[in-house]
Parts: C-alpha cells; structure tokens; sequence
C-alpha cells in the first residue's frame, strides 16, 4: 500500500488521527511561547545577547533556561546568568504589605549576634 502524506504511521501502515497532538494536553505552553532572554553574567562571553526561552527546569543541580544556540544546537545557562526571573513567591503573597523577609530577618539576626559576641569576647 503507498503512502501518500504523512497520515499513516509507519510501522503498522494504519491511519494516524493527528488532531491528537495538536494542542498539548497536559500543560499549557503558551506562556513561555516566543518569550526572550538576556544574557547578563559579566564575565560570559554572550553577555547582552538575546535568545528564545525554550524552557525553565530544575537541571545540574540548579535551575536553567534553555534555548537554541547559534549553531542550532539545545544549550542551558544557569537561571541566575540571565534576567528571567520568577517572581518572589513571598513578595507576591505578601503584596508588597512587608518590609522584611523572614529568612532575611534571620540571617540579620545571626550576624548581630555574631558581632555582639565578638564585641563581648574583645572586652575580656
């Protein structure tokens, strides 16, 4: 039997629906769709060039985008080397209604405590 387009699949020579596959039926995509990044590390050599985000993941320990380099290759930077940011999940929740982050309070409490200890080691 010929095939005559690409509505047939290959191994089993049946007719394939592709309406099936259209539209993704998991996640919608559509927001990351046609979205460019920068690249902002001072020291990397494609620091100020732009590229098409093709994706965020948790990848080599750390978050990374990934994109299509020049040579058409799939290449990953590391999410802090750029300027896509999510936002703070904390500063979102709070609407802007605190000043101080807890996390942030507590690493300020630490090194008060430090210096005092510090201070008062000193005077013995």
């Amino acid at each position: 039997m010929p095939i005559r387009g690409g509505n047939f699949s290959l191994r089993t020579g049946h007719r394939i629906q592709r309406d099936l596959w259209r539209k993704p039926s998991i996640a919608d995509r559509g927001s990351l769709r046609a979205r460019v990044f920068t690249v902002t590390h001072p020291f990397h050599p494609l620091k100020g060039k732009s590229f098409e985000l093709l994706a965020v993941r948790n990848n080599w320990g750390g978050d990374r985008v990934s994109y299509l380099g020049t040579d058409g290759r799939l290449r990953t930077l590391p999410l802090e080397w750029t300027d896509v940011h999510e936002p703070d999940l904390v500063v979102t929740i709070g609407a802007d209604r605190a000043f101080f982050r807890a996390d942030l309070l507590r690493q300020l409490r630490t090194l008060v405590d430090e210096q005092m200890a510090r201070k008062e080691a000193a005077r013995c």
